[in-house]
């Protein structure tokens, strides 16, 4: 008995927060349908379908933020549901780096999501998420990899300047073999002018997107991944 009120409690209080929300909004852009809601004095932008220009693409980027709002990956109020994100042709969906819990997002077993925050709070078992070398083997020491299907991508874009935000990662992105298909816009920092990626620290050789290969990845003798990571440094004017 005890337990039914508890339980009878918890929903009233459910129903009690999304009443107390405004009614919603829909918002879309190219790729994306949104929820706006609005709730103790905070507005956010709930993710919640793809357009239908959206469902033909290949690769697609989650904005931090959608009309000035933060950008949500989760459901909201206490009982909340899956968001399912898929499509036929849909190969990899980065999610921008202040984007932090990725419990409740869906996008089917072969799709790989490319987490660039190394601030994930959590992550579903449903999906094949890439994060930082530096992230992973942090994952790794906590006992949460094996709990989840968490790899490390192999390609990693720095900012390549002191204090940079994100431990020094601007993307990331994973491929065997490869030449670079997917090229993220361009970073930003105050006083300075981008001035391309390079190979090494210094920013002498600069990388080649038509012609520059990411490495095949490697196995041990016991099928166990190799990691190699293949690193591109901004170079800042």
């Amino acid at each position: 008995m005890r337990k039914l009120c508890i339980l009878i409690i918890i929903l009233l209080s459910n129903f009690s927060l999304v009443g107390c929300r405004k009614p919603i909004k829909e918002y879309r852009d190219e790729n994306f349908i949104y929820d706006y809601r609005s709730y103790m004095n905070e507005d956010w932008i709930y993710l919640k379908a793809l357009t239908k220009e959206g469902k033909e693409k290949e690769y697609l980027v989650v904005p931090n933020k959608y009309n000035g709002y933060p950008v949500r990956l989760e459901g909201y109020g206490i009982l909340q549901d899956q968001l399912d994100i898929r499509s036929d042709k849909l190969i990899k969906i980065y999610i921008s780096n202040e984007i932090k819990n990725l419990a409740n997002f869906y996008t089917g077993d072969d799709v790989k999501i490319i987490c660039i925050s190394n601030n994930i709070l959590s992550f579903t078992d449903n999906n094949k998420n890439y994060v930082s070398l530096k992230f992973y083997e942090e994952l790794n020491e906590k006992g949460k990899i094996k709990s989840n299907k968490i790899y490390p991508a192999n390609l990693s874009y720095q900012y390549n300047y002191e204090d940079a935000p994100n431990d020094g990662y601007y993307w990331l992105d994973d491929y065997d073999n490869e030449n670079i298909v997917f090229i993220p816009q361009d970073p930003v920092r105050i006083g300075y002018i981008f001035g391309g990626w390079y190979k090494e620290e210094e920013c002498i050789n600069k990388w080649d997107f038509g012609d520059d290969i990411i490495p095949a990845k490697e196995y041990d003798d016991k099928n166990k991944y190799i990691i190699n990571e293949t690193i591109l440094y901004a170079k800042w004017i």
